[in-house]
């Protein structure tokens, strides 16, 4: 028997009350005290509470994609993009894999990096880029990224990124640390950050990396970085 939309808990605030043994408000306190704090509740839970990671990305990751469609227009401004493309995420690669196969997006990145390619620590630190730049031979001073969070952009431009804030609105940054945000302003279709469901449902398609040639890995490079929540049009995941 299924049950009321009401009563059903986010897979992450699930794990938080089953783990941590708390009510389902406490739950989402702290995980909102974590992001704030860690940059990411899993590194809140591993920091204070010394939990394993790979149950806990198993578990908020068994979704069910099939609410998310191929979006053509997206695949086709991705491609046009000059330079490789990587998508370094937060969440884990398989995850992220799976969201690009269901919106149509498999063939245009060169890899897909995980939280778990970071020694499983999280965007904004430093030290997780340069551990997921350095894996993948990216050179910062060559490349752009694209983050829907401003907060994650500090640490890569100061590495010599170009930065590129995506947000549903333009909004002043704090500090001379972004390009003046530019708005798309073309219909807006539920994009692959924005999940929030339950169950995973198998997939069909696999979504195969490609080999890198030499030139490919000396040519500029765009870094998609993916996030929850984001309502407009969005180069990346969560």
């Amino acid at each position: 028997m299924g049950s009321s939309p009401a009563l059903r808990v986010e897979p992450e605030n699930a794990y938080v009350m089953d783990t941590l043994d708390v009510t389902r408000a406490d739950a989402d306190r702290l995980r909102q005290e974590y992001w704030a704090q860690f940059g990411t509740t899993l590194a809140g839970l591993m920091d204070l509470h010394g939990i394993d990671p790979d149950p806990y990305l198993r578990e908020v990751h068994d979704s069910d994609f099939s609410v998310l469609a191929p979006d053509p227009e997206l695949a086709a401004e991705l491609r046009a993009l000059p330079g490789r493309k990587i998508v370094y995420t937060n969440g884990s690669a398989p995850y992220a894999e799976k969201v690009l196969e269901h919106r149509g997006l498999c063939g245009i990145f060169s890899a897909v990096y995980g939280v778990e390619h970071a020694g499983f620590r999280p965007k904004p630190e430093r030290e997780a880029f340069e551990t997921v730049f350095a894996r993948d031979g990216l050179q910062p001073q060559r490349a752009a990224m694209f983050e829907d969070d401003a907060r994650n952009l500090h640490a890569p431009h100061g590495m010599g990124m170009q930065t590129v804030h995506v947000a549903p609105t333009a909004t002043a940054a704090s500090r001379p640390l972004f390009r003046e945000p530019q708005v798309c302003n073309r219909p807006v279709t539920p994009s692959f950050g924005d999940l929030t469901l339950r169950r995973f449902r198998p997939t069909r398609r696999s979504c195969p990396p490609r080999r890198r040639s030499p030139e490919a890995q000396q040519s500029n490079a765009a870094l998609i970085s993916p996030s929850p929540r984001m309502n407009s049009v969005r180069w990346g995941l969560r």
